[in-house]
């Protein structure tokens, strides 16, 4: 099974990696975000056909897939926002909207995922690891070894290492290890 992980950037000029795990022989493919942004010249319509042409069976991305429920009293945060501890779609409006429309336009079912989540069940660095290359060598290293996965080389950076992360989340799914939250594009967080 082919299992695509996005860390998505907020808009089309920002960087966004993507990573395709092959579920059956252990291997990740990591195309860097300037590999994408190079293939896709940072064009939604151009990242849709990239990511489709990948074939994968299930995609995850890093970014919210839905909206809290506005007639609640908590109404800023979804049940996930609070369990995984991450930011309300309302204060990342701009990406959750992109991620929204990007989900109803790729050929594969798409779920939310958080790359921490991963790393905080593992209790590996989960706070300021995007910009430290010691802690995203630590991560790289104990997800090989925790899932005994193989990894191509690619520039290591905070947003390829978190599309790494959401792919390897979504080996939990089919695995049958996670939380999932909501109901279409669910919210998935790893067990």
């Amino acid at each position: 099974m082919l299992l695509l992980g996005i860390d998505l950037g907020g808009r089309t000029t920002n960087k966004t990696a993507v990573s395709l795990l092959d579920s059956e022989n252990r291997s990740v493919e990591v195309y860097s975000s300037e590999d994408v942004g190079r293939v896709t010249a940072k064009n939604d319509a151009n990242f849709i056909n990239f990511v489709n042409n990948l074939n994968a069976d299930i995609i995850g991305i890093d970014a919210p897939l839905s909206l809290p429920d506005f007639t609640k009293p908590d109404y800023l945060y979804r049940k996930a926002d609070k369990v995984a501890g991450a930011l309300s779609p309302m204060t990342i409006g701009e990406i959750t909207a992109r991620a929204i429309f990007l989900s109803h336009n790729l050929n594969a079912p798409t779920f939310e995922v958080y790359p921490k989540s991963l790393l905080k069940l593992h209790n590996l660095p989960s706070t300021g690891y995007k910009n430290d290359p010691s802690k995203l060598i630590t991560i790289v290293e104990a997800i090989k070894q925790i899932y005994s996965i193989q990894i191509n080389d690619f520039p290591l950076t905070g947003d390829n290492v978190d599309s790494i992360l959401c792919s390897v989340v979504l080996l939990h799914y089919i695995e049958g290890n996670y939380e999932m939250y909501g109901e279409e594009n669910g919210f998935i967080l790893p067990g």
